[in-house]
């Protein structure tokens, strides 16, 4: 086999690889960081805040400064206080006590676990 052959042949072998990495590199960055496609909406930002098991304090509601959510207190399962919520383009947000009150300020991002309202 010569030299050429050879090259083709490995080429040949390597595409569906490289198509495959890709593919994966797509989906997982889509995973993490799903919400320039899909958007977001009150409820996943919720589920984000609070997660899905602590969820349920009602969907954030879209306000002037950015949006208004509830957060279950560290340590309770019965109080919540009020954040003012920013979200950038890629779903990361930025939550502060919107009255001072306990509380201190929280990041994350929205993932498609949030999106699907599963764990």
């Amino acid at each position: 086999m010569d030299a050429e052959t050879r090259h083709r042949s490995l080429i040949r072998r390597a595409l569906p690889l490289a198509a495959f990495l890709g593919v994966l590199v797509v989906l997982v960055a889509f995973a993490a960081f799903p919400t320039p496609i899909l958007g977001t909406d009150g409820a996943t930002l919720d589920r984000s805040l609070n997660g899905v098991l602590l969820g349920g304090l009602g969907p954030c509601r879209e306000v002037e400064e950015g949006w208004r959510c509830s957060i279950m207190d560290e340590g309770s399962s019965s109080s919540a206080t009020a954040y003012i919520v920013e979200v950038d383009r890629w779903g990361c947000w930025t939550a502060t006590p919107k009255y001072g009150g306990p509380g201190h300020e929280r990041t994350g991002c929205v993932n498609i676990l949030d999106h699907l309202g599963v764990l």
